[in-house]
């Protein structure tokens, strides 16, 4: 799998110029609810990164996390999809959001590419086959288990940022480089 940082996943040029979407692309993000502190920072990077490499892109935000959500979201989306992929907060807004526009009648990956986020087990069901973001947990909690370690040997020590590299899971919902439109 592919490196990637997951804030600009969606709109990293390399990536995407190894896909036939490349150059007319438009992208949607479905994120979760607005009011989600959590995710407000994924949503700035996609929206900044977009613009810096002079994309279309929206972000509309779900009014929930399930796949339900998504689902609404895509649906609600649907006048707009003219644009060529959708990045989702989440796999299970992605699922719903493959669901509904598969019963409108879309193609996955031909007429509308999606990612998701967390690489959840259901991304890989056979029938769903997600492309999706993994995050690298163990590492995480490793590096989270470390620092309160060391934090407790030596309290009021400094605080350290980590950054962790995701991996880019490609499945089936995005089109091959050199597939046709």
């Amino acid at each position: 799998a592919r490196q990637a940082s997951a804030s600009y996943i969606a709109v990293d040029t390399e990536f995407l110029r190894d896909t036939s979407y490349w150059p007319k692309l438009c992208l949607i993000q479905i994120a979760g609810p607005e009011e989600a502190r959590h995710h407000r920072d994924p949503t700035g990077g996609f929206r900044t990164t977009a613009e810096r490499q002079g994309l279309d892109a929206k972000v509309y935000h779900a009014r929930g996390w399930s796949a339900d959500a998504g689902a609404d979201a895509a649906r609600h989306l649907a006048d707009e999809m003219g644009c060529d992929g959708i990045f989702c907060a989440t796999d299970l807004l992605a699922i719903g959001a493959l669901g509904a526009l598969r019963a409108a009648g879309r193609r996955i990956p031909e007429d509308i590419g999606i990612i998701g986020y967390d690489d959840a087990p259901s991304a890989a069901w056979p029938g769903i086959g997600l492309t999706t973001i993994a995050f690298p947990r163990a590492d995480i909690a490793r590096a989270t288990v470390a620092r309160f370690l060391a934090l407790r040997a030596a309290p009021g020590g400094a605080a350290e940022a980590a950054v962790f590299e995701p991996d880019l899971i490609e499945r089936d919902t995005l089109r091959p480089s050199g597939a046709p439109d």
